[in-house]
């Protein structure tokens, strides 16, 4: 994916090659889901929300400009950034509203779940944690409704969707036999949603292609890539 000019730059590649390479996650899980046998859709569901979290993480990832040793930046300020960022995108469109609408019931027993919040984990399931899951729910629900996208979206995808991601990635579940499947499944339907959502979001706004930093670990031979880089200075 590049600009519609064709051309590549160090300005415009933060934004272009966050497309290419979630576009290139998402198009492998749907190709996956295409070819599996229709009496299990979601044959390998593990798999699956695996390739669609890489997709998300390669749009909000971004670089650590501080010099403080570490490459890429903390996460949680990133996909908030990013969540930010495509809804402001897709103001006016409807697109990712869209998306959300075709699986709010999932959505709405992911936000409930106790399973998914860390506050759980912490403190089992108190009747503190308890008032805690619903207004934090109720809170996000009325958000959506209220036309709140992003916060709506943080608290789904980084409130709560983020701790079955940590719980995969992190060797914290069982492959294929885990008791977290009963959040896996809804999750993945989300996933699916919202990923490629976001990707047709930015790949319709070629206008703010110089607007988004640089991303992480550019390919060689790209405009951002520290060879070339380091060749005009």
């Amino acid at each position: 994916m590049t600009s519609p000019t064709g051309k590549l730059t160090e300005d415009n590649q933060g934004y272009w090659d966050r497309i290419k390479r979630a576009r290139s996650w998402v198009d492998r899980a749907q190709a996956v889901e295409s070819a599996a046998i229709d009496s299990e859709p979601h044959a390998d569901p593990q798999g699956l929300f695996i390739m669609y979290w890489i997709g998300f993480n390669a749009l909000y990832g971004r670089v650590n400009e501080t010099g403080h040793g570490r490459y890429l930046r903390p996460g949680d300020d990133d996909a908030r950034w990013f969540l930010r960022r495509v809804c402001e995108l897709d103001a006016g469109t409807g697109r990712i509203a869209a998306a959300i609408s075709g699986v709010r019931k999932d959505a709405h027993s992911l936000l409930r779940s106790r399973y998914l919040s860390d506050a759980y984990w912490r403190e089992g399931y108190s009747p503190g944690v308890k008032r805690q899951l619903e207004e934090e729910t109720a809170a996000a629900e009325e958000a959506l409704d209220s036309g709140d996208l992003h916060s709506y979206l943080v608290s789904l995808l980084w409130g709560r969707v983020r701790a079955l991601r940590n719980q995969i990635f992190h060797g914290c579940s069982t492959n294929q036999g885990s008791l977290n499947k009963d959040a896996l499944e809804p999750a993945l339907r989300v996933l699916s949603e919202l990923i490629p959502a976001f990707v047709d979001v930015m790949e319709a706004r070629a206008d703010k292609e110089n607007d988004w930093p640089r991303i992480p670990f550019p390919r060689r031979g790209s405009p951002q890539h520290p060879t070339a880089r380091s060749h005009r200075q």
